[in-house]
Protein backbone atom coordinates (compact mmCIF):
# COMPACT_ATOMS: atom_id res chain seq x y z
CA UNK A 1 0.00 0.00 0.00
CA UNK A 2 1.39 3.44 -1.27
CA UNK A 3 0.86 6.39 1.15
CA UNK A 4 0.02 9.91 -0.32
CA UNK A 5 3.61 11.79 0.85
CA UNK A 6 6.42 10.83 -2.13
CA UNK A 7 5.02 7.20 -2.70
CA UNK A 8 6.63 6.24 0.04
CA UNK A 9 5.35 2.58 2.14
CA UNK A 10 3.36 3.45 5.07
CA UNK A 11 3.34 -0.18 5.89
CA UNK A 12 7.38 -0.31 7.30
CA UNK A 13 9.91 -2.01 5.91
CA UNK A 14 10.62 -0.21 2.76
CA UNK A 15 10.74 3.15 3.63
CA UNK A 16 12.99 5.10 1.18
CA UNK A 17 15.46 7.77 2.25
CA UNK A 18 13.86 11.25 1.54
CA UNK A 19 16.24 13.86 -0.45
CA UNK A 20 18.53 14.85 1.93
CA UNK A 21 20.87 17.52 3.42
CA UNK A 22 22.43 16.24 6.34
CA UNK A 23 22.57 19.78 8.25
CA UNK A 24 18.56 19.87 7.61
CA UNK A 25 18.20 16.22 8.61
CA UNK A 26 20.39 17.07 11.96
CA UNK A 27 17.98 20.85 12.50
CA UNK A 28 14.73 18.49 11.30
CA UNK A 29 15.27 15.34 14.17
CA UNK A 30 16.31 18.11 16.91
CA UNK A 31 13.29 20.01 16.83
CA UNK A 32 10.99 16.34 16.61
CA UNK A 33 12.88 14.86 19.69
CA UNK A 34 12.34 18.74 21.32
CA UNK A 35 8.62 18.94 20.88
CA UNK A 36 8.13 15.22 21.43
CA UNK A 37 9.92 15.26 25.19
CA UNK A 38 8.13 18.60 25.85
CA UNK A 39 4.90 16.63 24.79
CA UNK A 40 5.39 13.54 26.62
CA UNK A 41 6.56 15.31 29.78
CA UNK A 42 3.10 17.82 29.26
CA UNK A 43 5.83 20.43 29.45
CA UNK A 44 3.66 22.85 27.32
CA UNK A 45 5.39 25.88 27.82
CA UNK A 46 8.42 24.20 26.34
CA UNK A 47 6.71 22.52 23.28
CA UNK A 48 4.47 26.20 22.24
CA UNK A 49 7.32 28.20 21.26
CA UNK A 50 8.04 25.29 18.99
CA UNK A 51 4.99 25.53 16.90
CA UNK A 52 4.15 28.32 14.53
CA UNK A 53 0.92 29.62 14.63
CA UNK A 54 -1.28 29.52 11.94
CA UNK A 55 -0.35 25.54 12.31
CA UNK A 56 -1.25 23.21 9.42
CA UNK A 57 -2.44 19.81 10.61
CA UNK A 58 -3.49 17.14 7.99
CA UNK A 59 -4.13 13.32 8.13
CA UNK A 60 -6.13 10.56 6.25
CA UNK A 61 -9.35 12.52 7.04
CA UNK A 62 -8.64 15.72 6.24
CA UNK A 63 -6.77 19.14 6.71
CA UNK A 64 -7.41 21.30 9.62
CA UNK A 65 -5.61 24.92 10.91
CA UNK A 66 -5.06 25.67 14.11
CA UNK A 67 -4.85 29.43 14.33
CA UNK A 68 -3.94 30.26 17.60
CA UNK A 69 -1.62 29.10 20.84
CA UNK A 70 -4.43 28.47 22.99
CA UNK A 71 -6.32 26.11 20.40
CA UNK A 72 -3.05 23.99 19.58
CA UNK A 73 -2.93 23.86 23.22
CA UNK A 74 -6.41 22.53 24.08
CA UNK A 75 -5.47 19.87 20.98
CA UNK A 76 -2.07 18.93 22.34
CA UNK A 77 -3.22 18.31 26.06
CA UNK A 78 -6.34 16.28 24.50
CA UNK A 79 -3.64 14.40 21.79
CA UNK A 80 -1.80 13.49 24.87
CA UNK A 81 -4.60 12.43 27.23
CA UNK A 82 -5.03 10.04 24.57
CA UNK A 83 -2.05 8.62 24.11
CA UNK A 84 -2.66 8.01 28.21
CA UNK A 85 -5.91 6.23 27.40
CA UNK A 86 -4.48 4.09 25.10
CA UNK A 87 -1.78 2.84 27.11
CA UNK A 88 1.26 4.34 25.19
CA UNK A 89 4.71 4.31 27.26
CA UNK A 90 6.81 5.63 24.05
CA UNK A 91 6.49 7.77 21.29
CA UNK A 92 9.40 8.20 19.09
CA UNK A 93 9.49 10.23 15.31
CA UNK A 94 12.00 9.31 13.56
CA UNK A 95 13.69 11.47 10.56
CA UNK A 96 14.02 9.42 7.49
CA UNK A 97 15.45 12.39 5.23
CA UNK A 98 15.08 16.60 5.27
CA UNK A 99 16.37 19.02 2.77
CA UNK A 100 15.98 23.17 2.91
CA UNK A 101 12.95 24.06 0.85
CA UNK A 102 14.15 27.50 -0.27
CA UNK A 103 17.46 29.15 -1.64
CA UNK A 104 17.60 31.13 1.96
CA UNK A 105 18.08 27.52 3.96
CA UNK A 106 15.40 29.21 6.57
CA UNK A 107 12.56 26.29 5.57
CA UNK A 108 13.09 22.58 6.17
CA UNK A 109 10.66 19.95 4.55
CA UNK A 110 11.24 16.45 5.80
CA UNK A 111 9.68 12.90 6.39
CA UNK A 112 9.61 11.01 9.58
CA UNK A 113 8.19 7.74 10.70
CA UNK A 114 6.30 7.45 13.71
CA UNK A 115 6.31 4.39 16.56
CA UNK A 116 3.97 4.66 19.29
CA UNK A 117 4.55 1.83 21.65
CA UNK A 118 3.49 -0.09 25.21
CA UNK A 119 6.48 -1.37 26.23
CA UNK A 120 8.29 -3.02 22.82
CA UNK A 121 4.50 -2.87 21.08
CA UNK A 122 3.34 -0.88 18.87
CA UNK A 123 0.28 0.38 19.52
CA UNK A 124 -1.17 1.52 16.10
CA UNK A 125 0.96 0.86 12.85
CA UNK A 126 4.23 2.73 12.81
CA UNK A 127 3.30 5.46 9.97
CA UNK A 128 5.31 8.51 7.58
CA UNK A 129 4.78 11.53 8.89
CA UNK A 130 5.90 15.18 6.93
CA UNK A 131 6.68 18.27 8.55
CA UNK A 132 7.88 21.60 7.19
CA UNK A 133 9.54 24.11 9.59
CA UNK A 134 10.72 27.59 9.24
CA UNK A 135 13.45 29.48 10.60
CA UNK A 136 12.40 32.79 12.42
CA UNK A 137 14.88 35.35 13.66
CA UNK A 138 13.34 36.21 16.93
CA UNK A 139 12.10 32.46 17.64
CA UNK A 140 14.63 30.03 15.89
CA UNK A 141 12.88 26.94 13.97
CA UNK A 142 9.27 26.48 14.35
CA UNK A 143 6.90 24.03 12.87
CA UNK A 144 4.07 25.47 10.80
CA UNK A 145 2.62 22.34 8.74
CA UNK A 146 2.53 18.95 9.96
CA UNK A 147 1.06 15.78 7.65
CA UNK A 148 0.50 12.61 9.64
CA UNK A 149 -0.63 9.06 7.43
CA UNK A 150 -2.18 7.70 10.66
CA UNK A 151 -5.84 7.09 10.84
CA UNK A 152 -7.65 8.75 13.60
CA UNK A 153 -9.85 6.21 13.97
CA UNK A 154 -6.54 4.31 15.27
CA UNK A 155 -5.39 6.77 17.57
CA UNK A 156 -6.84 10.29 17.70
CA UNK A 157 -3.98 12.89 17.69
CA UNK A 158 -4.99 15.91 15.01
CA UNK A 159 -9.05 15.46 16.13
CA UNK A 160 -8.41 14.65 19.82
CA UNK A 161 -9.59 17.81 21.28
CA UNK A 162 -12.45 17.02 18.96
CA UNK A 163 -12.68 13.06 19.97
CA UNK A 164 -11.05 12.71 23.15
CA UNK A 165 -11.02 8.67 24.23
CA UNK A 166 -12.37 7.31 26.85
CA UNK A 167 -11.42 5.70 29.38
CA UNK A 168 -13.51 2.34 30.23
Amino acid sequence: MQDDIHGLSQSGTDVAEYRTDPQAREIYQDLLDAIDRAFWRRDWAAVMPLIAMPCHLSSPEGRRTVDTPEAFLDLLKAARDNFDVVGATNYHRISRGACFADASRRKITGLHETFILRGTVLIVPRHIGKATMEKEDSAGWRMFDLHTNNREANLPVFSADKVPLSRH
